[in-house]
């Protein structure tokens, strides 16, 4: 099939499958990226988002300087074990100049460990928001190309403290790094505005049954903040809602992440949350995007492939400032602190080495039904929710 004057040739191996973008350049060695995305598990929908918007934008990109880009995928399961195996793989037998993905805080920041002791890049595009990859976990050779940290959840809770004045909440998470970075956060927000946690509860990831928990919420609270995502989220809404939970009193950001909260159906409508990406964005930017991202998936597009997409943007932008000089792995990692503004469907894009993580315009929205369906309804836009200002309020900077 011939798309934009290039080729693509799909080889399955096993687990694995290459993507060689562009027509073969002679005599030019292709820039060979690794792409470790969890396709399996819990995170499954997640993973085939950030895949799929990232090998868009890498065929959208073409030849880099006359060499063609391979992409070499591999499916981390959602499990450091596995992803550190993954990636290993990708570096010492596939010889990728760079890698990128992940989802799972935990799987990233055992990929973040490898980066640092190989000294080979890597790329975050989509999730792994641990705080930690921002603070004790910061490396000079990672780059977080999506958003920072749990900055979606940063602006819902600015905006349920802030202009909701909300006094009292229930704070519910999985029992992992990125769930602790959430509720920390959270708090840290409450304590800002005059609010507090009233309820602090934290489930096993991943997550079957959520009744025990959910009957056990506090009655002396406005709202519930959550955070769970791919088969989780569903799971969660679905449960919440057949135990009697209204759902307007529930807040999130993952939890009603355009892409698979959709599967919960109309128990979603009323949610409400504050995220990077949602599908009203209106710029031609973001039209594009997702017209060419149905019509080469046949799917709508979701948060994290928009993330992704926007991240390979700005990598194939430096990828060309550089002239595909990607063995200068120096000049590649600099190059991200000098990025003009990258045009896509995330709004504002601007990455900032002071924070090793890319800013951006934050929607606040609220679960509406459309044509049958549950859907974002931007409520709200917010630019001035930025990483810095979260890490201060967090107690992590000055």
């Amino acid at each position: 099939m011939k798309r934009l004057n290039f080729r693509i040739i799909v080889t399955f191996l096993t687990a694995a499958f290459i993507l060689s973008i562009s027509a073969v350049a002679i005599g030019a060695p292709p820039i060979k990226v690794g792409l470790l995305v969890p396709l399996s598990g819990v995170y499954a929908v997640q993973g085939e988002l950030i895949r799929n918007g990232a090998i868009l934008a890498f065929e959208q990109g073409g030849e880099i300087a006359g060499r063609k880009v391979e992409v070499i995928v591999e499916d981390d399961e959602a499990k450091p074990d596995i992803g550190v195996t993954k990636w290993r793989k990708l570096v010492e037998k596939d010889g990728v100049h760079f890698t990128a993905g992940v989802y799972s805080s935990a799987v990233g920041l055992a990929v973040r460990d490898m980066a640092d002791k190989y000294q080979v890049p890597h790329l975050f595009i989509g999730g792994a928001s641990a705080m930690e990859f921002l603070t004790t976990k910061k490396s000079a050779w990672v780059r977080h190309a999506n958003y920072g940290g749990v900055i979606n959840d940063y602006a819902t809770a600015l905006y349920m403290f802030k202009e909701k004045k909300f006094k009292k909440i229930i704070s519910m998470v999985p029992d992992y790094a990125w769930g602790w970075s959430v509720e920390e956060c959270v708090k840290a927000v409450a304590k800002k505005y005059g609010a507090q946690v009233v309820q602090t509860i934290r489930t096993p990831f991943p997550m079957l049954d959520f009744s025990p928990y959910i009957a056990k919420f506090s009655k002396d609270a406005d709202a519930i903040y959550c955070v769970y995502a791919g088969t989780d989220g569903p799971r969660f809404i679905k449960q919440a809602k057949r135990l009697g939970v209204n759902m307007s009193d529930v807040w999130s950001s993952a939890t009603f992440m355009p892409g698979d909260f959709e599967d919960a159906g109309r128990d979603a409508l009323g949610g409400n949350g504050a995220i990077v990406w949602l599908p009203d964005v209106n710029t031609p930017e973001n039209e594009a995007f997702k017209k060419s991202f149905k019509a080469r998936f046949g799917r709508d597009a979701g948060t994290q492939a928009a993330c992704a997409y926007t991240s390979i943007l700005a990598a194939t932008q430096v990828l060309k400032r550089i002239s595909g000089k990607v063995e200068d792995k120096r000049a590649f990692l600099e190059g991200w602190y000098n990025l003009e503004p990258v045009k896509g469907p995330i709004v504002n894009y601007v990455y900032d080495k002071n924070v090793e993580s890319a800013d951006q315009s934050m929607f606040v929205f609220k679960v509406v039904e459309r044509d049958g369906k549950p859907y974002n309804k931007i409520v709200a836009q917010y630019d001035d929710a930025k990483t810095i200002d979260m890490l201060r309020v967090m107690g992590l900077a000055k």
